[in-house]
């Protein structure tokens, strides 16, 4: 018996890589005017993907700051030394996990020196349009209580069928299925019921670890149903766009180590827009980063000369009283140095 599989796609997990480029119907989608993260309490922006994720919130990484932040290491021949209690710049200072998300000559990277000032952006623009265009939702979508925007499969179609695979199937609460858009080797992974995990790191190696059940699952008898899209099923996806610039404020005012250098951050910001709809993704992101050298603060040097009154005590360690002490005020006791006018 076929059985209906209504699915809404409430979590957006993935956006992986995609050529640039430019499709008359996602140009069209502009993205909104940048506005400020700070002036909106319903989401942040982290720089790692191990970044501990805060509750209730949307939460955004892009790697273009640690895009900026590996050209600062290149300037410090790879060497960067950040403050013990930043937690913030701890994790961007160890963090690995943006190498091979972009090529080389999928971001730009710009990096000025101008007397003591360095500059450092980075940024990458991505655009992945679907083979044919989704359907929208007359009706939208019902998003935790509110009623939005909405595109996908409301009803069966096959050009829209045949972009989608259901990657795992458990329920309609928990579910993972990607969309393969117009360019090949590329896919935008939704997943819905796993957002347990402390960052998007372990986020990830979950829906990884659910990806390869579902590939075991779907060849087993009676699971066809979970693993295809038939007649009956539906299948919404929310609209989004956005463009924020954030200001990473735990980060302005540190002083870091690069190479010989110190160099007090001055500016951090990164600016994430972003647009899904029934004609597909695009997002494009941008850091910037000012630093300005500092004249590194030497530790104070210590003179332990006893050239003035002092006192002398001489006392076994576990004995609270002395078996000699002295105070000396002036030179009596001290023995004259003879000067050799050669040295």
């Amino acid at each position: 018996m076929i059985q209906k599989v209504p699915i809404y796609v409430l979590i957006l997990a993935a956006l992986m890589g995609c050529k640039d480029g430019h499709v008359a119907t996602l140009s069209s989608d502009k993205f909104p005017p940048v506005a400020l993260l700070d002036t909106i309490k319903s989401a942040v922006f982290v720089q790692t993907l191990e970044h501990n994720l805060p509750e209730e919130k949307n939460v955004v990484y892009s790697p273009a700051f640690l895009y900026a932040w590996d050209e600062l290491r290149k300037s410090g021949n790879g060497q960067v030394t950040v403050p013990d209690d930043n937690a913030d710049l701890q994790y961007i200072n160890k963090s690995i996990s943006h190498r091979g998300a972009l090529s080389g000559n999928e971001y730009t990277t710009k990096v000025e020196l101008n007397g003591g000032t360095l500059r450092i952006n980075a940024s990458f623009a991505r655009t992945m349009p679907f083979k044919e265009p989704l359907d929208t939702s007359a009706g939208g979508l019902t998003f935790l209580g509110t009623v939005v925007k909405a595109f996908g499969m409301p009803r069966y179609a096959h050009k829209v069928a045949e972009q989608i695979g259901i990657l795992y199937y458990e329920n309609d609460d928990r579910f993972i299925f990607h969309i393969v858009p117009e360019k090949e080797g590329d896919e935008i992974i939704f997943a819905k019921g796993f957002n347990e995990g402390r960052n998007f790191s372990e986020i990830l190696q979950t829906v990884q670890h659910f990806t390869n059940r579902g590939k075991q699952e779907r060849n087993k008898e009676g699971n066809n149903w979970k693993y295809s899209l038939r007649y009956g099923d539906d299948l919404l996806i929310p609209v989004m766009k956005f463009n924020y610039l954030a200001n990473y404020k735990s980060i302005v005012g540190q002083k870091i180590f690069s190479g010989q250098y110190q160099w007090n951050i001055e500016v951090a910001t990164q600016e994430n827009a972003f647009v899904l709809n029934e004609h597909g993704a695009k997002v494009e992101s941008n850091a910037k980063m000012e630093m300005k050298k500092s004249v590194a603060e030497l530790d104070e040097v210590k003179k332990l000369e006893l050239n003035k009154e002092f006192i002398l005590i001489m006392k076994r360690q576990v004995a609270r009283h002395p078996y000699f002490m002295m105070v000396v005020r002036n030179a009596g006791f001290m023995q004259p140095q003879t000067l050799n006018p050669y040295h």
